[in-house]
């Protein structure tokens, strides 16, 4: 009888962890569908509406936690769940100090592929608010410069040193493809 009951209640669990999956990719799919349509938008109307999220993101965490969400709604969106095929924000110590990656993607039982979410759009904002088209594209070339900071930060973390036996290589998770296309409209070479 226990092991009837046991199997009934992680059949609802799995029922639950199925509806909440399916939450989170309807919600990921509008997301994504709004990030189509901003790629389509012009500079302008990309800057227009980057000057609309000032307020919402006005701190740095909130820009960060965004993201981590962000990455975390896609992945199990597409099916990962938490602890089997991905670990959400794990610790490792090492000679430098403490590092915490946002996520680390398992690909074998030896294998995975780390990614840390970033949402640099702090130039992107004064972009929308510049007074002129010459100031626009100074936030612009800063913004590009930002993004390109970011990966070499990452870089110099040497994530991949930390699961073992994984590729030489970390994910640099950006929220928004509107994002990352501002940046490469100014520099061809991200």
């Amino acid at each position: 009888m226990a092991l009837i009951d046991k199997t009934s209640a992680q059949m609802a669990e799995v029922g639950k962890d199925n509806a909440s999956a399916k939450a989170a990719l309807s919600e990921q799919l509008k997301q994504m569908s709004t990030d189509r349509d901003m790629v389509r938008m012009s500079s302008d109307e990309v800057l227009k509406k980057i000057g609309q999220l000032k307020n919402v993101f006005h701190r740095p965490e909130a820009r960060g936690q965004w993201g981590e969400q962000t990455l975390q709604a896609v992945v199990e969106a597409s099916g990962m769940t938490n602890l089997i095929n991905f670990d959400n924000q794990p610790t490792f110590n090492t000679d430098g100090g403490a590092q915490r990656p946002d996520l680390i993607v398992k690909i074998s039982s030896d294998m995975a592929v780390v990614v840390d979410a970033k949402a640099p759009f702090n130039a992107l904002i004064d972009a929308a608010n510049a007074r002129d088209e010459a100031e626009q594209q100074q936030r612009l070339a800063a913004h590009a410069k930002n993004v390109r900071t970011h990966i070499d930060q990452l870089a110099a973390k040497k994530y991949w040193l930390l699961p073992n036996k994984s590729p030489e290589f970390v994910v640099m998770f950006v929220p928004s493809d509107s994002f990352l296309y501002a940046a490469w409209e100014q520099d061809r070479g991200l």
